[in-house]
């Protein structure tokens, strides 16, 4: 019988502490009423979110979102970020299209498996930011700081920093 009550404790005690580790894998709340309230949320949680509704045309220029995790996030309509401080911020796997990040701090943000079509990255800073297998089509990337986009899946009419039109393959 004890040896019985050991093999459970065994069994289920990963499955207890195993609980609190998967929590923590989507946004929390908390946060997301930080960012729609203040503008602001450095380092913030907002990752996994399905449809992360914002009104339409929401302008969050000037917003701070400097290492944030936004991994899995999509946005329901274009989100304005002009002028955003974005350096440092996850956004892997994530859906922007047609949303602006003109004239933002993004350094070594990471769009990695991102779906980018339509969005305006005019003169925004984009050193050491990484776009690898991320979908470009059509964003305009006109007088942009910094950009590469080694390993990006498709450019194909966006705009390059000088003006000149990404290859389609």
């Amino acid at each position: 019988m004890r040896t019985m009550i050991k093999l459970i404790g065994l069994l289920v005690t990963p499955i207890i502490f195993a609980i609190p580790a998967q929590a923590n894998l989507m946004y929390s709340q908390g946060d997301i009423n930080q960012f729609k309230s203040t503008n602001k949320c450095p380092g913030c949680d907002l990752s996994s979110i399905d449809n992360f509704s914002l009104s339409v045309g929401d302008n969050h220029s000037s917003a701070d979102l400097s290492k944030a995790d936004l991994t899995k996030t999509s946005f329901v309509h274009s989100i304005c970020l002009t002028h955003a401080n974005l350096e440092d911020m996850n956004f892997s796997n994530g859906n922007a299209a047609s949303s602006n990040f003109s004239y933002a701090d993004a350094r070594n943000a990471v769009f990695v498996d991102s779906y980018l079509e339509d969005a305006v990255f005019s003169y925004a800073d984009l050193t050491g930011s990484t776009f690898i297998n991320a979908d470009v089509n059509n964003a305009n990337f006109y007088g942009a700081k910094g950009l590469n986009l080694k390993g990006v899946k498709n450019e194909c009419n966006a705009i390059l920093p000088d003006g000149s039109k990404g290859v389609c393959n």
